[in-house]
């Protein structure tokens, strides 16, 4: 790219691409647009973190992350935009010992894609490709319960310097969490990471979390399936999740706590108009210096539908509650063990 300002586009027809992360660093201000079809065309980042350090801007690209990271250090004022797009580490999924494996309806794009790649051509119920759609499902289930735990799993993008918005995009099946936000460089901006009309689903960890200064917005997206839905904490400076279907995560829906057990940071959190349900918690918190809950539904979650914990200032408004298991809040002040 040259020094005059000028954008670079680069247009991808479908297919399967293995990108040099180099790619990202060597170039600024890039548009790369995929190919407008059934499948979208399909990047491969290689085994190792690679860097968006530039302005650049994504549209309709499948990110296949394979034990690898993308991370966001923008070098000047400017942000990263991924619009439509998919960001995942592996396509896993259950089968249910009463379905029918041979059954095509039942399974996505990509493991059709790993049948034919054995050379099966089109699929038919023959006794032999349902044992080896078995098997496949089988490998995938043992692989996931593998690293269901696995500590150092990592999410799938990590912003840490400059902004980066995310656009009617997809962030699925991450063995850790699927975005992350901490300023690592010390420096408190307006906005880091801005997320609006995402699905993000079946991580390993959170969601989404913000740390370490991070600031986050959150608008009409939904988060489900995961360890928790979203994840606030060691200092996370402002964040707002608004308007969105927060659901099915093992843990938390939302975690909006201090591990420390101190007072001593400046997290602001708004969490308004939002469904919250069928999660273990609908929200929880803990020393929380400023805290907004404001308009939500929080409904048939496990356990409680809000738990609070120690926090400075609260403004708990016009929320439903209802029909949770335990009770609709859970208020505990002063306590270290509850």
């Amino acid at each position: 790219a040259s020094g005059n300002g000028e954008r670079h586009i680069i247009y991808i027809r479908s297919g399967e691409y293995v990108i040099d992360p180099k790619l990202f660093t060597a170039m600024a201000r890039l548009v790369i647009i995929g190919e407008i079809s059934a499948v979208r065309p399909k990047l491969i980042l290689e085994k190792s973190n690679s860097n968006i350090i530039m302005k650049n801007i994504f549209f309709n690209i499948d990110f296949h992350m394979e034990e690898s990271q993308l991370l966001i250090q923008l070098m000047e004022e400017g942000a990263v935009v991924f619009i439509q797009c998919k960001f995942r580490s592996h396509f896993l999924m259950e089968v249910k010992e009463d379905e029918d494996p041979g059954d095509i309806c039942k399974f996505g794009p990509e493991l059709m894609e790993q049948l034919r790649s054995h050379n099966m051509g089109e699929l038919e119920k023959s006794d032999e490709q349902k044992e080896l759609m078995r098997k496949f499902h089988n490998k995938c289930i043992a692989r996931r319960q593998k690293f269901k735990n696995e500590v150092n799993a990592g999410p799938a993008i990590v912003v840490m310097r400059g902004k980066c918005a995310l656009i009617n995009c997809e962030i699925s099946d991450c063995l850790g969490g699927g975005a992350l936000v901490c300023n690592g460089f010390g420096q408190i901006m307006e906005l880091q990471l801005y997320i609006k009309g995402c699905t993000i689903r079946n991580c390993g960890k959170a969601g989404v979390e913000a740390r370490e200064f991070g600031n986050l917005v959150i608008e009409n997206s939904d988060i489900h399936d995961n360890k928790q839905g979203a994840l606030v904490w060691r200092d996370a400076q402002n964040v707002k999740i608004s308007n969105c279907n927060i659901y099915n995560n093992s843990n938390e829906g939302i975690l909006a706590a201090q591990d420390d057990e101190s007072y001593d940071n400046s997290s602001m959190v708004i969490i308004d108009e939002n469904n919250i349900h069928h999660n273990q918690v609908g929200i929880s918190t803990a020393w929380m210096r400023n805290l907004e809950v404001v308009g939500n539904q929080m409904y048939l979650n496990n356990s409680w539908g809000l738990f609070l914990r120690n926090s400075h200032v609260s403004v708990i408004s016009g929320n439903d509650i209802h029909r949770n298991y335990c009770g609709g809040i859970r208020l505990c002040l002063n306590r270290f063990d509850c």
